[in-house]
Formats: structure tokens, C-alpha cells, sequence
């Protein structure tokens, strides 16, 4: 299974560098318009999002668009030591730095910790998906633990652009699967939802 889900994310990261800055900020402008249709965004108070890397689903207009209907946005801070992220509440772009992994995070004086369960929908990133809501990430497992604790009534969304969705992915028992994948050319709702609720 692990050498399974090596190769696998190794084949999707090469792919994904050779999709242009262009199509990337296309796409990403589509599924955030999608995104931003849904129930679930529009009754959310706070909204966790990730902050991504320059070839995966962008997501500063997601952000942006947040303030602008007034909602609270959370986003990951790694902590090296740890091997884990925990999250921050982000109030302004000027906040941001890179982080250890060359991703934005906000800066240590501007760090305002809350709690992802806090969270109304919580937007995750990932290398590949399938129609079921299972998950690839980069191998890392922040976002695994950090989703531990999420009780299911809080709504996780992937974003993903169409070509990152397979007929499947390799799965172990301690991957969350997210409710619903939304990309530019649709919005997928999550089988396994239904059977983590039953």
C-alpha cells in the first residue's frame, strides 16, 4: 500500500507541474465560483482553508471572497518539531510568510490559534481524489491527524482539478474521506458521507 500510494502521488505530482500558471489560475477561478454555490458556504461562519502551492487549486480568492461575506477564515501553521499542523485564524494577506515547505502560513506574531473543529467547512488539499471522497495527499499525514478529531457534522470539501480524479485510490483505515470534490467542471458529493452517517 505504501509503495502503491509513493508511485501514484509521484506520477500525479509530475503531472501537475506540467499544467501552465494560466490554466492553474483558470481553473482555479471556476471551482472557486463552484465553490462558493454551495449551501454549505454560504451558511458557514467559518471557513478553514489551505494555502496551497503555486501548481495545486488556488485558493486566495476563496479567502478573500470569505472577508467579503463577512466570515472568519482558519488556516494551517505547521509545527516542524511536532510533524503537524494546527490552524490560525488569518485576517490579512500582509500576515503571511513562507513556511518550512515554501507555502504561505501566517507569521509567529500574527498567529491567532483556533481550533479546526471550530470550523463549519473545512477545505483541504490533495494530490489526487476518486468519487468516493478518498484522499492522496503528499505523504505527510498533517492534515490525516489533523482531521481526527472532525466530528461529521462539519462538511470537508476537496478541491481538485478534473484530471487529479481517479476510478480510485489506495486506502488505509486512518484516511478521512471528505463529503464532497468540487472542480471545474463539477460538483462530486461523496458516497462514503452517507455510509460514515449510517
Amino acid at each position: 500500500m505504501v509503495v502503491e500510494k509513493y508511485e501514484l502521488r509521484k506520477r500525479l505530482i509530475d503531472e501537475r507541474r506540467t499544467y501552465s500558471k494560466n490554466e492553474i489560475l483558470r481553473n482555479s477561478a471556476i471551482i472557486t465560483q463552484r465553490l462558493f454555490e454551495l449551501d454549505e458556504i454560504h451558511r458557514a461562519k467559518i471557513i478553514s482553508t489551505y494555502l496551497g502551492r503555486e501548481d495545486e487549486v488556488q485558493t486566495m480568492d476563496i479567502i478573500q471572497k470569505s472577508w467579503a461575506a463577512g466570515k472568519t477564515v482558519i488556516v494551517p501553521v505547521v509545527d516542524v518539531d511536532r510533524g503537524s499542523i494546527y490552524f490560525s485564524e488569518l485576517s490579512d494577506m500582509n500576515h503571511l510568510k513562507k513556511d518550512h515547505y515554501d507555502i504561505l502560513e501566517p507569521r509567529s506574531e500574527k498567529i491567532s490559534v483556533r481550533s479546526l473543529t471550530s470550523a463549519d467547512v473545512i477545505i483541504v488539499p490533495g494530490v489526487g481524489w476518486d468519487s468516493h471522497g478518498h484522499r492522496l495527499g503528499h505523504g505527510l499525514g498533517f492534515y490525516d491527524r489533523a482531521l481526527e478529531s472532525v466530528p461529521y457534522h462539519i462538511t470537508i470539501v476537496g478541491l481538485a482539478f478534473e484530471w487529479q480524479v481517479l476510478e480510485s485510490i489506495p486506502v488505509e483505515s486512518h484516511d478521512r474521506s471528505v463529503d464532497m470534490i468540487v472542480t471545474e467542471n463539477r460538483l462530486i458529493t461523496c458516497s462514503d458521507r452517507d455510509n460514515a452517517l449510517s
